[in-house]
């Protein structure tokens, strides 16, 4: 074992990794409400974690002692190391695919799975020939060529999770909670300083780190999302007004939309049944918008899409999608009922209204699209140029 290791400072770093990951298991820190694929990440996330750092301070130990079980403990110990090494940078970014709300393509996909498949073929084929690490005669862990593949990869996926991330930003959609940096940076030093100073074991509870700077923005985040449906709530416009009244000179475009007969479905078939259709159908906006928008809940079965332009087509276009979407789910579904909707659509700016003036605008737009063309809310919205002229 090399004199370099410091055995002590990798235990207690190591056992304060550990116990970071015991608290957020035992506390289910990894559940995020109405994001299952996410709850489910965080979970392999956690497990991989704190299995990197219960078994980083084994392999240290036997590290260069005499034995055949210390040369096993060495050997599958780095071995286990790699493969949670591969499961990190897909998990990560496939949750800010996941919380940005963009589809991920095939190809990408494809990309993901090519790069990590080489990965694991080649501590497969370590396991004949030692081109990514070997255990010499005196057990003792040696890097081999190969090893840099695993550093570069780690590099290309955070660099792929912070191009998707920035080009969210940059469409205004990124979510306000979500620092990218609590995430890297930890993962970024842990990782420099253990490939480039080997006898230090830093990378795990860095990861660890990580993590739970993850699982934090991600409950924060919960103050300004719907918990039945998982989009954004009423307060998610009041956290982010200041932006958006930066953004585009405060120039935006929104629809309102209402399920109609919502409250029919929840007389005969139950609240039960009720809560199941706002689900689906704050998914099918979901689905619809991507990342071109945010999806609110306001209140009941009221909707809100904030789109991100200032154009009467963009407009006409992303409902003209909803209608397709809802469509598309009344034909496939086996529900006893069929969903219908109530949109209102406007051009506005938020540095000449704020967001309350907004919502009253966009209540009275529904009320004329309920109430039909000869409503007079109709003609104090056309008489006050409020009427957008685009609604079903």
């Amino acid at each position: 074992m090399s004199s370099t290791i410091d055995l002590t400072s990798i235990y207690t770093t190591n056992l304060l990794g550990c116990l970071m990951m015991l608290v957020l298991l035992i506390c289910k820190g990894w559940k995020i409400h109405s994001h299952k694929l996410t709850s489910t990440i965080l979970l392999i996330m956690i497990l991989s974690a704190m299995t990197g750092c219960i078994l980083d301070p084994i392999v240290f130990h036997a590290d260069g002692k005499p034995g055949e079980f210390n040369y096993f403990i060495v050997y599958a110990g780095n071995f286990i190391l790699y493969l949670l090494n591969i499961i990190v940078g897909p998990s990560f970014v496939t949750i800010v695919y996941n919380y940005i709300n963009e589809r991920i393509s095939k190809l990408h996909i494809n990309l993901i799975y090519i790069l990590c498949t080489f990965e694991a073929l080649l501590l497969f084929i370590n396991l004949i020939v030692p081109i990514v690490f070997s255990v010499d005669d005196n057990n003792v862990y040696c890097r081999h060529a190969f090893y840099w593949v695993y550093a570069f990869a780690e590099v290309l996926l955070i660099c792929d999770g912070l191009v998707i991330y920035f080009n969210a930003v940059r469409k205004g959609r990124a979510r306000q909670y979500y620092p990218m940096w609590v995430f890297i940076v930890p993962l970024a030093v842990g990782s420099l300083i253990q490939s480039f100073s080997y006898g230090v074991s830093l990378l795990w509870p860095c990861v660890g780190i990580s993590v739970c700077s993850i699982v934090v923005s991600l409950k924060n985040e919960g103050i300004i999302t719907d918990n039945l449906t998982g989009v954004f709530n009423r307060a998610y416009l009041d956290s982010v007004k200041a932006t958006l009244r930066k953004s585009h000179s405060g120039n935006f475009s929104a629809l309102m939309l209402d399920i109609d007969g919502f409250k029919q479905i929840n007389e005969k078939y139950g609240h039960s049944e009720g809560d199941e259709v706002l689900i689906e159908f704050a998914d099918i906006l979901t689905d619809t918008v991507r990342s071109s928008a945010a999806v609110i809940r306001i209140v009941g079965d009221r909707f809100f899409i904030l789109l991100d332009s200032f154009s009467d087509d963009v407009l006409s276009d992303c409902r003209l999608a909803v209608m397709n979407a809802i469509e598309e789910y009344n034909r496939t579904s086996d529900k006893p009922y069929s969903i219908s909707v109530s949109i209102g659509s406007n051009n506005f700016n938020l540095k000449e209204c704020d967001i309350n003036e907004l919502l009253d605008s966009f209540d009275k737009i529904m009320t004329a699209v309920k109430y039909g063309y000869e409503s007079p809310v109709l003609k104090e919205l056309e008489e006050n140029n409020l009427y957008p002229g685009v609604v079903v």
